[in-house]
């Protein structure tokens, strides 16, 4: 699983990215490594309390670029929102932080 944060929250409700921030031009990402259904449950609470940083199967960083490819299709959602399912075949993702792409106006 690789999760790619542009704010602390996932999911409602669990911080998976603790230090990200939305207007410091990176992007944060947490990965899990394979795991079995045990650890699986194992780590949901440990994401909740902010502290699965510590788990060997955990990677976390930050980037400004990344390139994405599988040799499977990659299932993909966006806020919630799918991107790719089942009947998709995208294989390959790039992503890339833009600053000061959108204008946003507080008013």
């Amino acid at each position: 699983m690789l999760t790619l944060c542009n704010g602390s929250r996932e999911g409602g409700g669990f911080l998976v990215s603790p230090n990200a921030r939305n207007d410091d031009g990176v992007l944060e990402y947490a990965t899990i490594c394979k795991v079995s259904r045990l650890m699986m449950f194992r780590l949901v609470p440990v994401v909740m309390k902010v502290t699965h940083g510590r788990f060997k199967q955990v990677r976390m960083g930050t980037f400004r670029k990344m390139t994405l490819s599988s040799d499977r299709a990659l299932f993909i959602h966006s806020d919630g929102e799918i991107y790719t399912g089942f009947n998709t075949n995208v294989r390959g993702l790039s992503l890339e932080v833009v600053p000061a792409a959108i204008r946003v106006v507080l008013g």
